[in-house]
């Protein structure tokens, strides 16, 4: 065994001493925080949960914004912007200019048709003006028709009202006095100005490139059939309805629409509503004046006491005293032996009522009628036996 020198022995028990008595030292206490610490803690917390919420917010919108004018542009992708009001209007425009113009000055309209005109087009747009006499003044335009000729093309039909004047001279007889004072008669030359009022249907080419409208080709002048080829009679808006069959009925409602229709003419909305239900309507309240029902046709309707009724009613205007004579389709119901107007204008119900008439459902023949009323009344005795 290695022997330790006294020395180092007598070190280590000075240092055992040391350690032995030395004081402890104390624990460290926790330091309180104070409560504006805390707060201002929560409050960057609160601040970091804010602005990542708005962050979120910003974030949605700006790509369902974006989402959403994508699917915008995607529509408009599909719309031919030629047959829209823009062009339409555009070629009203171009109208304008191409019918005004002076023989002395045909470049100031030149000028006006450029910006309608596609490059490399006749920059007369087609008016020959070595050949012409006339000047001429536009007067307006109606549209008539939009013909969609491809994605971006459309040829628009306009109705052109113009008027062309020129100076002339004429020959025309004169009375003058001769040196003696006697009248004779002279002739002399006179400038006058002829006037011509002309409508043409004028049709105009448009063109959509992507940025900009354009006259694309040369205008050009049609014609037009606007005589309309449509028949629809009284008849065949009340065609498959039934008739009431019942004269007795029928003289009754014939008289109420005397009274409903003075009514109409004459009665403030509030009194008006004591003989119809439809608030949608408002009456004359004095500016007409009733004259007659000048006819009447009676029809079921789709239940008993429900009536369809076409009244052809005869208006007078009270200054003018001119008549006029209107189509009326109205719905009358009875309750309580009390006739009411239970809808005016009632095309879209006698239509749709129509529209059914295949199968029948909604009205029935006399006969049919007569059958019900029959299996009811033996239902009714089996009960009672």
């Amino acid at each position: 065994m290695k022997k330790v020198a006294p020395i180092k022995r007598i070190k280590r028990g000075f240092g055992f001493l040391k350690r032995f008595t030395a004081p402890k030292k104390p624990k460290r206490e926790k330091v309180k925080k104070p409560k504006s610490y805390t707060l201002r803690k929560l409050g960057a917390i609160c601040f970091w949960l804010l602005f990542s919420f708005m962050f979120l917010v910003v974030f949605i919108n700006v790509f369902s914004s974006s989402e959403a004018s994508v699917n915008e542009s995607e529509e408009q992708v599909g719309i031919n912007l030629t047959t829209q009001p823009e062009a339409i209007q555009f070629a009203k425009d171009f109208s304008r200019e191409f019918f005004t113009w002076n023989i002395e000055d045909f470049d100031d309209r030149d000028e006006r048709l450029a910006k309608y005109l596609a490059k490399g087009l006749n920059e007369k747009a087609g008016l020959m003006t070595n050949e012409t006499e006339w000047n001429s003044i536009f007067k307006g335009v109606t549209l008539k028709q939009v013909k969609e000729i491809s994605e971006n093309k459309a040829h628009i039909i306009l109705l052109v009202h113009s008027e062309m004047n020129r100076e002339v001279e004429k020959e025309v007889e004169v009375e003058k006095k001769d040196k003696k004072g006697k009248k004779k008669k002279a002739k002399e030359t006179k400038v006058e100005t002829e006037k011509k009022s002309i409508q043409k249907y004028f049709v105009v080419p448009v063109m959509n490139n992507g940025s900009t409208l354009g006259v694309y080709n040369l205008p050009y002048f049609t014609n037009l059939e606007e005589n309309t080829d449509l028949d629809v009679g009284v008849n065949e808006m009340t065609k498959g309805l039934k008739d009431i069959n019942d004269s007795k009925e029928s003289t009754n409602i014939k008289n109420f629409l005397d009274t409903f229709f003075v009514s109409y003419s004459e009665d403030s909305k509030d009194k008006l509503a004591y003989i119809l239900n439809d608030e949608n309507v408002t009456g004359f309240n004095g500016s007409m004046n009733f004259i007659e029902v000048k006819d009447a046709n009676i029809f079921k309707g789709t239940h008993d006491d429900e009536y369809i009724v076409h009244a052809e009613v005869v208006f007078e205007e009270p200054e003018l005293k001119t008549q006029f004579q209107s189509n009326y389709y109205l719905i009358v119901i009875k309750e309580n032996n009390r006739y009411m107007v239970d809808e005016m204008n009632a095309e879209a119900q006698i239509e749709e009522l129509t529209g059914e008439n295949d199968n029948e459902d909604f009205i029935q023949d006399e006969n049919d009628k007569d059958e019900e009323n029959g299996e009811r009344d033996n239902d009714k005795e089996e009960k009672d036996s």
